[in-house]
């Protein structure tokens, strides 16, 4: 008999949501936006070349924004620099460097944030964290991430107003409960 996977919400989070239609749910969910799925590219960071560094699902809207999601089951306070970093890797795969040089300004994808949280630790329904509060002083860039309890809670407004999310996390309770019965 083939065992399942223990740690299974990040893997399962990055299948169902690298699904364009799932992703263009919970994008309009938390942006406000109204994109279509024809709108969409993925360009989610994979390992680049001796490197590690690789996100969760990110997808372009045309030239006009990329929107990065990550998963976690652990508070992870900096995923704004991870962010900063994915964000680096895509602005460079995307414009050419001879033009930086030149007088004419390059318009650029404006970027979006999102982590969805569902581990065991108490987290606040929404939050925003900051890249500068992890500066040793004040310093002239900004980065925030928003943060979203995804812990299955019907009184929350992103479970209640986007399927996929909803239905991701009921599974996902409904994973933990059958586990603390010993399945």
């Amino acid at each position: 008999m083939e065992q399942a996977k223990k740690i299974y919400r990040d893997s399962l989070f990055r299948d169902y949501f690298r699904d364009t239609k799932n992703f263009v749910q919970l994008c309009n969910a938390v942006t406000g936006l109204d994109l279509k799925a024809e709108q969409l590219s993925e360009n989610t960071v994979e390992d680049i070349l001796f490197s590690n560094l690789r996100n969760d699902v990110s997808f372009s809207a045309g030239e006009n924004c990329f929107v990065f999601f990550e998963h976690q089951s652990t508070r992870n306070f900096n995923m704004p620099l991870r962010m900063l970093f994915y964000l680096s890797l895509l602005y460079r795969g995307s414009v050419n460097e001879e033009l930086i040089y030149r007088t004419k300004i390059i318009k650029l994808p404006a970027p979006k944030f999102f982590v969805f949280y569902n581990g065991k630790e108490p987290c606040p329904e929404e939050s925003v964290l900051k890249l500068s509060d992890a500066f040793s002083m004040a310093g002239d860039i900004e980065l925030t991430v928003t943060v979203y309890n995804i812990n299955f809670n019907e009184k929350f407004r992103l479970i209640r107003e986007c399927r996929p999310i909803h239905d991701y996390s009921c599974f996902v309770d409904r994973v933990e409960m059958n586990r603390a019965k010993g399945m």
